[in-house]
């Protein structure tokens, strides 16, 4: 499954860059996701906790950066987990570029995931899942941006635990409030595309 998303920084292209790979700070900001560990190899441990249809899941596994060059600002993003109930496994390669956009940056992400075991079944809706994607995307641009925000006005950089701490604070009503904007979402595109066909 392929998914395309976008947003955008108002920092240069050169900071952003050095900020989005700087997993620690920005993990935080990642609506589900927590960082467990560091390995020796440079990859990072960690969960994602994500709901596709009606089934809460939560997976536990690795996310490690690849072929960055600071140069095009370009780099890969492996990630590799499994639910930890069992019920399979999920995997995505992120191919991240970083672009001038007006006075900041536009980040860009092509993502491809594949989904293995019961979890492939739940994400069978591929426009629920496209959905829930800009959905978590929308929202880590948004808690960067306040981050960003925070560190530009003086103050130290929210410290990751910190950042997970409020967002375990705020899970149930986010997830359900995200679950829900997904829906529509996928619902409008379902609409849109039967109107079309008439």
């Amino acid at each position: 499954m392929h998914l395309e998303n976008s947003f955008e920084v108002t920092r240069p292209p050169a900071e952003a860059w050095d900020i989005l790979m700087d997993v620690p700070r920005i993990a935080g900001c990642v609506p589900g996701a927590e960082l467990i560990g560091v390995e020796e190899d440079g990859s990072y441990t960690g969960s994602m906790a994500v709901t596709l249809g009606p089934v809460a899941l939560r997976f536990l596994g690795k996310v490690q950066i690849t072929d960055a060059d600071p140069q095009s600002r370009t780099a890969s993003i492996i990630a590799r987990g499994s639910d930890q109930k069992g019920r399979g496994n999920a995997g995505a390669t992120t191919k991240v570029s970083i672009v001038p956009s007006g006075n900041g940056s536009l980040v860009q992400l092509k993502t491809d995931l594949q989904l293995s075991g019961m979890v492939a079944q739940y994400g069978r809706a591929t426009g629920m899942i496209a959905a829930l994607s800009s959905e978590i995307v929308a929202r880590f641009a948004e808690a960067l941006r306040a981050e960003l925000a925070s560190s530009k006005a003086g103050g130290a950089p929210a410290k990751p635990e910190d950042l997970a701490e409020k967002r375990r604070a705020k899970a149930p009503v986010f997830g359900l409030a995200m679950l829900w904007r997904a829906f529509l979402a996928w619902l409008r595109g379902r609409t849109g595309r039967a109107a079309g066909a008439e």
